[in-house]
Formats: C-alpha cells, structure tokens, sequence
C-alpha cells in the first residue's frame, strides 16, 4: 500500500498530518529539496525511506520536539542520532543490559560496551523524527516500523511512518501489540523491540 494514499478508514495522506500539526501550533517550513535531502544523506551517512522522504518533501515541522534539517548545527543533528547508542550503552555500564542475540556476555564492562558500540554501528541508523521517535534507513523501502527508543526501553510505536503519525499526533492507536500485528524486522532493532535479558 501506497503510505500516501490511505490508512484503514481515516483517508489520511501526509498532507492531513502536516495540516493537522499545523492547525495544533506547529510550525511547518517548506519542504526539503532534493539537493538537501543529498546533503543531509551525505553529511550523516544514511539515506531517507521514499515514505520519510515524501513527507518531509511536502513540509518540514518545527519546534520542539521535530529536528531541524535545515538549520540544527552539525552537533545538534548528531547528538539526536547518537542518544539511542549513548542509552544503550549506558544501560549496559549501570545496570549490567545484555540481549541474547549479543552471543556470551563478556566479563569485563569496557569489553561489554566496545561490543555494543560495534553492534549498533553495524546495525541500520535510527533516523530522528520526533522527541525519543526513530525511524531506521535500512532497509531503504517504505513501510519500517517506527521505534520509540529511552536507553534500551525500545517499542514499536509505528507498523509504518503514517500510522506513527496517527498514534503519535492524532490521539488514535492503529497499531494494537496485543492483537498481533505484524512488524517489518529490522535488524537488530527489532530484536531489541522484543528485549530478552541475558545476565
């Protein structure tokens, strides 16, 4: 399904949602060009989903919360990219984290945290859309879930960017956990979605 086009009954397409933001107090800038899309993918080494590209084509929020791909510094871009590797490693130095799909924990911490660093470097970039909201790059295909992300309290908070939108701005849940719905696997995050403690 097109993620422009509609979403169950609520015929929502990305233009609804900026206009709905908009009309909630949101300021919405003139959407990205291509020629800035190239140099925010070039500059930070990913590459926007189609469905992320489309929305943020047609406008850009801002203010809190929404980052700011025209004007937010170098460090202010990488600090919002970088929070959900500083949580995670974080949790694993204080309170001992280590997920299954890790392999053997190792036995010292500094070990711990340099295999964790190397994980998530190798696994898809979280892209920031809204506050702790992380979209990853890979696959470059619309349809990835959306992750919320606080050190490694990790969920799913999206079956896709629109019904991200909806729950997120829209006060409605279209994604039911308790009613099994599927989610694209995304590596390593998804495994992390689903957290398995290994002590």
């Amino acid at each position: 399904m097109d993620t422009q086009d509609h979403w169950g009954d609520l015929n929502l397409k990305y233009e609804d949602v900026l206009s709905h933001l908009s009309a909630e107090g949101t300021r919405i800038d003139r959407g990205l060009s291509e020629t800035e899309f190239a140099g925010i993918e070039s500059a930070y080494g990913f590459r926007f989903p189609p469905d992320l590209r489309q929305f943020l084509s047609i406008g850009l929020p801002l203010g809190e919360g929404w980052l700011d791909w025209r004007r937010d510094s170098r460090a202010q871009v990488i600090k919002r990219m970088n929070a959900p590797l500083e949580g995670i490693c974080l949790d694993v130095r204080r309170s001992g984290f280590w997920h299954s799909s890790w392999g053997a924990k190792p036995r010292f911490v500094y070990q711990r945290i340099s295999r964790a660093r190397r994980l998530i470097g190798d696994a898809p970039k979280l892209i920031p859309l809204f506050g702790h909201r992380y979209i990853p790059d890979r696959p470059c295909s619309s349809g990835n879930p959306v992750f919320s992300v606080v050190q490694t309290d990790i969920i799913h908070y999206g079956k896709d960017l629109i019904s991200y939108l909806v729950n997120e701005f829209f006060a409605l849940k279209l994604v039911d956990d308790t009613k099994g719905d599927e989610y694209r696997p995304v590596e390593f995050w998804s495994d992390l979605a689903n957290t398995e403690v290994r002590d």
